[in-house]
Parts: structure tokens; C-alpha cells; sequence
């Protein structure tokens, strides 16, 4: 299982915002790759369940060691880095395969529970659930 690790840091997106070039907002979940374009951008597919949203990245040929995920002031950093598993020869006729550091960034809306987002990694895939808040309806008493 994936570590994420949730913190309390006022200027988290506002320090990376800089760099940001994609902006997506998919069913009230927005995203920022902090990662410049010509950079390793893993393939990122978002679904939505009635309890909770699901990120599901490919990741393959990383350890899972080589994959952070934090929890700043209602932002999830993704950051990572896929290194080669051989260093390539001097002439390289054709690479199709991205290799580097990339850093995600989403705003996570106020329906998501931040206390209980956890996350796997198996077969190369990392799966991150957001779970959504569940609404709790308090009984009112006469008298």
C-alpha cells in the first residue's frame, strides 16, 4: 500500500501554480500538471462512484518507493519519478517509452473526506480513492 501523507502547508499551491500548463475539471475535480509538458506524464483516468472518486494512473516499471503522494491544504500532490531500466546505447532510433519526474496537483473539492483518501499500487497501476463525504442528518428534538 501507497503512504499518503497529509499535511498542513499554507502555500503548497500557490508555490507551484507557476509552473502549471493543463488545467481539466472533471466532475467537480480539478487538476494541475506542475510538470512541464515536454516532461513524463503518466496517463490519468478519473472516475466517479457514488461514494467516493477514483484516480487511477499508470505507472509501470516504478517501485512504489519512487511514488509520493501528500495531502497539503485541499491539494493532492502525485510526484514520482520513472527511471530507465537500462541506460541507452549512443544512437537511439525510435523511444517511445517516457522516462523522468512528474508532479500532479488536484484541488480537492469539500465533498472529498481528506482523512480517509488512501491508495494501491499493483501491476504498475497506482489506484487513489477519494472518498466522499457522507452526509449525516442529525435528528432534531421538541422541547
Amino acid at each position: 500500500m501507497v503512504t499518503v501523507i497529509i499535511r498542513s502547508k499554507k502555500n503548497f499551491y500557490t508555490e507551484n501554480r507557476s509552473n502549471s500548463d493543463s488545467r481539466l475539471i472533471t466532475h467537480g475535480l480539478q487538476f494541475t500538471y506542475i510538470t512541464p509538458q515536454f516532461e513524463f506524464r503518466p496517463p490519468l483516468d478519473v472516475y466517479e462512484a457514488p461514494s467516493e472518486f477514483l484516480l487511477l494512473l499508470e505507472l509501470s516499471g516504478m517501485n512504489e518507493e519512487a511514488i509520493h503522494i501528500e495531502v497539503e491544504n485541499q491539494y493532492l500532490s502525485i510526484s514520482g519519478k520513472r527511471t530507465p531500466p537500462v541506460n541507452p546505447p549512443a544512437t537511439i532510433h525510435r523511444m517511445e517509452i517516457a522516462f523522468g519526474e512528474f508532479n500532479l496537483a488536484f484541488e480537492i473539492p469539500d465533498l472529498i473526506d481528506i482523512h480517509h483518501i488512501h491508495a494501491n499500487y499493483e501491476n504498475g497501476f497506482l489506484l487513489i480513492h477519494l472518498p466522499k463525504l457522507t452526509n449525516t442528518n442529525i435528528p432534531i428534538k421538541e422541547g
